[in-house]
């Protein structure tokens, strides 16, 4: 059977694993209208910084996405986040040169919204 998959963001790769698993003689194929499978969800490197854009985060306590995790047999991958990563805004500019193109259009909305929202 042909399966056609619309979207490669979380849900379509998701869906696609699943399905894979479920009925690994299906043919199944992934259409999306970006250049890379993720969706919203990147990890750009600027200056020895790693930063995440995407999804509003992971959180181990919600069962299907920790589920999918160790389906995928990415468990041991996890690591814990650190306190000071709750900290969004400090109030003060660090130094680094983080090009805004890097992240989604949807990224960038969200986070000139946030930073409009902060400023009133």
């Amino acid at each position: 059977m042909k399966i056609a998959i619309v979207g490669a963001g979380i849900s379509g790769l998701t869906t696609a694993f699943y399905l894979k698993r479920l009925r690994p003689g299906w043919d199944l194929t992934i259409f999306d209208a970006g250049t890379k499978p993720g969706g919203t969800m990147r990890t750009v490197d600027v200056d020895g910084f790693r930063f995440e854009a995407g999804g509003n985060g992971f959180l181990t306590n919600k069962p299907d996405g920790l589920k999918l995790v160790e389906d995928c047999g990415a468990g041991a991958l996890l690591l814990p986040s650190s306190d000071l990563a709750r900290k969004r805004y400090a109030g003060r500019t660090i130094g680094i040169k983080l090009r805004f193109e890097d992240f989604s259009t949807v990224t960038r909305d969200r986070t000139l919204a946030e930073a409009v929202s902060d400023a009133q």
